[in-house]
């Protein structure tokens, strides 16, 4: 299994393969790393709460199976954005607000879009996004209400060449679960991307009630 190791600072995680045959306690795993500083692989012994599984990527450029994740807990959310994007993944984030996730996303991949119905979220969005030293073209941040009009933002979209890989959605967390599905048909009918994320509360809760 590969695994994103959460970094105990501030600074970006990092990617590792688990070693299948590793003797340890049931707190600690052992995982290959690549050494940034001299290019070579090594081993770490590393707590299991801080690894994250990484979900198989598919080699093809179209699949028939999307995974769904979900969460309730915008910490959780963060640590997704984080570990599940590789290098090649074009991103569609949905209620990217202002631009905390977006930025964990975009240390991984430049090919990014983020979505939000209010000016003023997109707007910090942008300035936040530029203290962390990603300066977005006009067209990466767009103001759109997917729940009126998906046709809409879908041939936006369609325009500018972007089809979605992976798509995060988080249209506001106590938002009802209903809203929340039909944002995640809509994504899977329109792209069927190998990954989406949703965070919402409710629908987490009727999750765990079945």
């Amino acid at each position: 299994d590969f695994v994103y190791i959460k970094s105990k600072s501030s600074k970006p995680g990092t990617r590792g393969r688990v070693v299948q045959d590793a003797k340890l306690d049931t707190n600690r795993v052992q995982v290959q790393v690549l050494s940034s500083l001299t290019n070579e692989e090594r081993i770490v012994n590393v707590a299991r709460k801080r690894c994250i599984l990484i979900y198989p990527t598919t080699t093809t450029t179209t699949t028939t199976t999307t995974t769904v994740l979900l969460t309730n807990e915008t910490y959780a959310y963060r640590h997704l954005a984080a570990s599940q994007i590789s290098t090649t993944d074009a991103v569609l984030e949905i209620g990217c607000s202002t631009g905390q996730a977006s930025h964990l996303m975009l240390q991984t991949t430049n090919k990014w879009m983020g979505m939000d119905v209010s000016n003023t979220m997109l707007e910090q969005a942008r300035a936040y996004l530029q203290t962390r030293g990603h300066f977005l073209s006009l067209h990466q941040l767009i103001r759109h209400d997917i729940l009126v009009d998906p046709r809409t933002a879908a041939e936006t979209m369609g325009r500018q060449q972007f089809h979605p890989r992976v798509v995060f959605i988080d249209i506001g967390g106590n938002r009802d679960m209903g809203s929340a599905i039909r944002v995640l048909r809509w994504c899977i009918a329109t792209w069927s991307p190998r990954l989406i994320v949703v965070k919402n509360q409710e629908l987490v809760h009727d999750m765990l009630q079945d």
